[in-house]
Parts: C-alpha cells; structure tokens; sequence
C-alpha cells in the first residue's frame, strides 16, 4: 500500500464521516494546478523529497490553503 492510503486508513478510524481521498503520484504533474489546490480546505501530506515538499508548500501558500506537513528529509 502507499503512505497516502496508509494515512487515509488511519486518518478514518479517528474520523469515519470525514471525505479523504488519497493520491499516489508525482506532486509535479501538470495536473495538480493552483486550481487543484484551490479545490481543498486542508492539505497533509507526508512527501520525503525537499523539492517536493516545497513546491507543495508554494502551492498552498498561494492557493491560500492550510498544510499539514508531516514529511521528514
């Protein structure tokens, strides 16, 4: 399994009636746009790549979204 269904398991037996959906891809996908992040009241994620975890931060930031970061480096 990934981290990110590993994290959304964990996350639901504290929580059953929240909506998490878990993503296992590349961050730097086209696809993942400040609209993307717009779309979100709270991101958390657990990314082990520094450039990784940056970029989501910069993205947050702009989208004007809360992030919880729990990655280490």
């Amino acid at each position: 399994k990934s981290k990110a269904e590993v994290a959304k398991e964990s996350c639901l037996r504290f929580n059953p009636d929240v909506e998490i959906t878990a993503r296992h891809d590349s961050i730097f996908n086209p696809s993942y746009s400040l609209d993307f992040f717009k779309s979100f009241d709270l991101v958390m994620n657990a990314l082990d790549n520094r450039a990784a975890r940056n970029h989501v931060n910069r993205m947050c930031l702009a989208a004007d979204v809360p992030l919880i970061e729990s990655g280490s480096a």
